[in-house]
């Protein structure tokens, strides 16, 4: 008997962490290059494989070509929120939180970010989650980055986006 409900509740966990699972299907994807380096790929990817601004489930993954100290990232996401007018106080925090949930990458690691239906996002690195931000602008922010029509690289914006009519 105790092994029929040890299979019922194993069967039952199972099926829940399958429904818990998104399925994501790429939008578009990008080489971000500095100067003749490659430095790492982005790809958009949402549930339909279309992409609405602000409408979510949207996952961004960025597979990197070279290592990256975290500080790197935290500084870089903060010149790009700076160029985005996105407030330095409202960042302040977010920057921390980033610092503190972000590693070091190296050559071949990917970080994705996945914002669910309600906004709410956590943060992948390799595949295993690291954590997330618990604020609701955060993740239309940190995206923003990349899919912002006033980002500082319009031609990756393009790319991911996939140039749809109505979404550019």
């Amino acid at each position: 008997m105790k092994h029929c409900i040890l299979i019922a509740l194993l069967l039952f966990a199972s099926t829940q962490a399958a429904a818990n699972q998104q399925s994501w299907i790429p939008v578009g994807n990008s080489d971000m290059r500095w100067a003749f380096f490659k430095l790492y790929n982005v790809t958009l990817l949402t549930d339909d494989g279309a992409y609405q601004a602000e409408e979510y489930p949207q996952a961004l993954e960025i597979r990197y070509y070279r290592d990256i100290d975290k500080e790197d990232l935290v500084k870089a996401t903060a010149v790009q929120w700076q160029k985005l007018g996105i407030p330095g106080e409202r960042s302040r925090d977010w920057l921390i939180s980033l610092g503190q949930l972000w590693p070091d990458i190296r050559q071949h690691d990917t970080l994705r970010i996945e914002v669910d239906a309600n906004g709410a996002n956590r943060f992948l690195h390799n595949g295993k989650a690291i954590g997330h931000i618990d604020d609701p602008e955060f993740s239309l922010s940190f995206l923003s980055i990349w899919l912002s029509p006033d980002t500082s690289r319009p031609d990756i914006r393009k790319k991911l986006v996939g140039a749809q009519a109505g979404n550019v």
